[in-house]
């Protein structure tokens, strides 16, 4: 007879081995290992200088000088600069917001347009007018309808962040990293925000690796979660393994059950 065949496993989206980094004598990461399957939602929690937002700056190639192992698709990342990385499909939004505050809504998002196009080496009218037609869909796709001339810097903070989160969706990427993405909102603007992020990435198949303190949306929205403290990874599990998890109701939740 022929035994069967075990079904293999796909391959993660993203895969990282034995990450570290250090500032001087500071150990901020320290051999974190974390695999992220395509189209998954993961939170990564813990508290203030765990080494999350360090994390996510690895992974999207804003820190130099890390050692380890980090794969996406397979394909070795480490050492990349941020714009190839995100050529590879990765986007990037910030706990404060990085929009271009003297420029209109319409431009932050043609920009970024232009960017993800590669055309960023030409800013002239006709070639942002060539991008105006994709960036208004993508003022649209996040609920900006109305705000196109007005100054990026003029609007309200959660359409900051709208913004943002728009422009980090230009590159059409398959995975978004997101630090902190409700810092400084309001409990509804939190929920509202992060409710139209999952859709967009539902929507789109992008994975995503999000660092937030808002537990109602972790438990709420994350598939699995990653719980980090001092540098490593301290548990990992779906929510109710962490909501269950002894330590972590110790340390970081409380009392939550």
């Amino acid at each position: 007879m022929t035994p069967d065949r075990i079904p293999s496993q796909p391959a993660p989206l993203l895969e990282a081995r034995g990450i570290c980094k250090r500032f001087g004598k500071f150990q901020a990461l320290s051999d974190v290992d974390l695999e992220l399957a395509h189209g998954e939602r993961r939170a990564l929690i813990g508290p203030n200088g765990a080494g999350k937002s360090t994390f996510i700056s690895a992974v999207g190639g804003q820190l130099g000088d890390i050692s380890g192992q980090l794969r996406l698709r397979g394909e070795s990342i480490a050492g990349l600069l941020p714009h190839q990385i995100a050529r590879r499909g990765v986007g990037r939004t910030f706990q404060i917001s990085r929009t271009f505050r003297d420029l209109s809504v319409l431009q932050n998002m043609s920009l970024a347009v232009l960017i993800a196009r590669n055309l960023a080496h030409s800013l002239s009218r006709r070639a942002l007018s060539m991008v105006a037609d994709e960036a208004c869909a993508l003022l649209e796709d996040v609920g900006l309808r109305g705000n196109h001339d007005r100054l990026a810097g003029d609007i309200a903070y959660g359409d900051r962040k709208r913004l943002e989160f728009g422009m980090a969706l230009a590159n059409r990427p398959s995975l978004l990293l997101l630090d902190e993405p409700t810092a400084g909102m309001g409990l509804s603007e939190r929920h509202e925000l992060m409710d139209m992020v999952m859709e967009r990435a539902t929507r789109t198949g992008a994975a995503l690796l999000f660092v937030e303190h808002d537990f109602d949306v972790v438990f709420r929205l994350a598939q699995r979660i990653t719980v980090m403290a001092r540098g490593k990874v301290f548990a990992e599990g779906t929510p109710d393994d962490i909501s269950r998890h002894q330590g972590v109701q110790n340390i970081y939740l409380g009392a939550r059950h």
